[in-house]
Parts: structure tokens; C-alpha cells; sequence
């Protein structure tokens, strides 16, 4: 069995493509390998792209539930007809 046959993800994925979990895994590897986006060294799946660090500080961002509230304005009314100004040309 590939590994991410044992995924929950995967096997809700499996379930709604009706087909067997470790057949939708090997396909998805088998065309990930074709695409080039991950290679295998030593026996064991890798990323192709190269590793680029995560600078610190954008860890720290806040949760949505900690974002203010949407103010929620009531809508202005538009000022102008588009359809005037194009047959007025």
C-alpha cells in the first residue's frame, strides 16, 4: 500500500471518485512522478521544487478569529448611468 492510502482525506476522496483507496494513491503518485513535481531518493518520496524557509515572522500573523468585525455600511446609491454617458458619445 502507498502511503497516502491511509489518509483520511484520501479515502473520502476515494470514496467519492468510487474507486479503492490504494488505486487513487498509486495514481496520484504515479502522475506526480510523470509531472516532475516530486522524485524519489533513497526510496523515499521528495518535494522537486527546492526548500525555501518560511521567514519567521510571517508565523505570527493573527487568526481569523482574532480580526476585527467587517464594518457592514449600508451601500451608497450609484451617482451615475452608464448608459447616458455612452449613448450621449
Amino acid at each position: 500500500m502507498i502511503w497516502p492510502a491511509r489518509r483520511a482525506w484520501l479515502t473520502d476522496a476515494a470514496r467519492l471518485l468510487d474507486r479503492a483507496p490504494d488505486a487513487l494513491a498509486t495514481e496520484l503518485v504515479e502522475s506526480m512522478l510523470r509531472s516532475g513535481s516530486i522524485v524519489v531518493r533513497q526510496g523515499r518520496i521528495h518535494a522537486a521544487a527546492q526548500h525555501a524557509p518560511v521567514p519567521p515572522g510571517s508565523l505570527h500573523v493573527p487568526l481569523p478569529r482574532a480580526w476585527p468585525a467587517a464594518s457592514l455600511r449600508p451601500r451608497q446609491p450609484r451617482t451615475h448611468n452608464l448608459s447616458t454617458k455612452i449613448r450621449s458619445r
